[in-house]
């Protein structure tokens, strides 16, 4: 997997779920730019809330960058993905109350008992 590639000090931070990596708020822009100084695109990705069970994601809410670009270098498309995920994050934290969110969550549970 690519993102084996990062440094152990990023990778130590990232949480794993199957054969996804997340990162804390506060690690994502360091990963962002750990990414970038090994030459990996940054695609964007959605916040989520792990929970004993699983993950729970906020796919509605998003920083991601724009596809690769008709010409474009892969060294311009990895400056560009990272600038424009980091814009994004920002603005996400910024508008977003990650908490408020996840209250507003119905939970359905499903019975398996005959």
């Amino acid at each position: 997997m690519d993102e084996e590639r990062l440094p152990a000090s990023v990778l130590a931070k990232a949480l794993r779920s199957g054969n996804e990596y997340g990162w804390p708020l506060d690690a994502v822009e360091e990963t962002i730019a750990a990414a970038q100084s090994v030459g990996l695109v940054t695609i964007g990705g959605q916040p989520q809330f792990g929970l004993q069970d699983g993950t729970c994601e906020m796919y509605w809410l998003n920083a991601d960058a724009t596809p690769r670009r008709i010409g474009e270098s892969w060294v311009d498309y990895v400056r560009r993905s990272a600038d424009e995920v980091v814009i994004r994050f920002r603005e996400l934290v910024a508008k977003t109350d990650f908490a408020k969110e996840a209250n507003e969550w119905e939970f359905q549970f499903v019975s398996y008992a005959k």
